[in-house]
């Protein structure tokens, strides 16, 4: 599978090594992909993309987070894990991380 869509959030941000750390996420069909870091920096574009999936037409599918290429998830980034998981089964759904 093509990850070609325009991802949903880019966010980028420079540590205090000058280097630039960015959160990607790519939404296409009930896959989501994550790249880079989920950190308290980039947890509000990923919020937007939960709060989204869970009002749309979609919920009631078995949703996949692809995060093979995600770095680093901080505790907020759980936390919406389980908000996503938790509102997905609300409505006959399902959370798949791999």
């Amino acid at each position: 599978m093509a990850w070609s869509q325009t991802p949903v959030g880019r966010r980028n941000r420079i540590d205090n090594n000058k280097k630039i750390r960015y959160m990607e996420i790519k939404i296409n069909e009930q896959q989501i992909r994550l790249e880079g870091m989920l950190d308290s920096n980039s947890a509000a574009d990923f919020s937007k993309a939960v709060n989204e999936i869970l009002a749309g037409k979609d919920c009631n599918a078995t949703w996949t987070i692809d995060m093979s290429a995600l770095k680093y998830t901080s505790s907020q980034g759980l936390r919406l894990f389980l908000s996503l998981q938790k509102g997905l089964k609300a409505n006959g759904g399902e959370l798949i991380l791999k």
